[in-house]
């Protein structure tokens, strides 16, 4: 498991138990931005910068200048073209863009969803594919978070296989969150798509 792998998943546990012992309610009942929020507190304490919900002319905005200060009208037109190819292919904002502190190097996109059937995480691995095969900031992997529950057992890790192979996405991880006796069984997956060698 990478560092931002880690970083993933001790944020999505963290955000399970400290949602449950703030309200007493199961994650299910949050904005998936409380799940988002600790993955992105995660991911910065393991030593990357994120980027979270901005635009994909902020994202290269914000990287270019940080390398070049000379280079700011090559910015300014870069940023018109990312908002046209935003536009053009309906990607929008990834919810946390991680970057290292070292480079501008994209190390990842993540999404993060609640979600029980499987049209969101599509359309999140859609979305993700999208911003990749822009070129505009060239992500190295993509990663879609997806809390999920269901009455029987056993049924989660079997959807999110299903998941995985649907999207022809790597399934990372399956955590099931909730114990054996439990009425519900709680828990998330994490799949991955590399798009370029780091």
């Amino acid at each position: 498991m990478t560092i931002i792998e880690d970083a993933i998943v001790r944020g999505a546990v963290k955000s399970y138990k400290a949602y449950i012992g703030m309200t007493g309610y199961e994650l299910y009942h949050a904005p998936e931005h409380f799940i988002e929020t600790m993955i992105a507190l995660e991911l910065c304490a393991s030593g990357y910068y994120v980027f979270s919900n901005a635009s994909l002319r902020k994202i290269r905005e914000d990287i270019e200048e940080s390398n070049s200060k000379a280079k700011k009208m090559d910015n300014l037109a870069a940023g018109s073209a990312i908002r046209k190819l935003a536009l053009r292919h309906g990607a929008k904002r990834p919810d946390l863009t991680v970057f290292r502190k070292t480079s501008s190097a994209i190390a990842a996109v993540v999404e993060i969803k609640r979600s029980w059937s499987f049209r969101p995480v599509k359309m999140d691995a859609e979305k993700i594919e999208r911003i990749a095969e822009s070129k505009e900031i060239e992500p190295q992997n993509g990663y879609i978070v997806v809390y999920s529950d269901a009455k029987r057992m056993n049924t989660l890790p079997n959807t999110f296989e299903n998941w995985a192979k649907r999207t022809g996405w790597t399934l990372h991880t399956a955590k099931i969150l909730t114990k054996r006796r439990e009425e519900w069984q709680r828990g998330f997956c994490v799949l991955h798509k590399r798009f370029k060698s780091q």
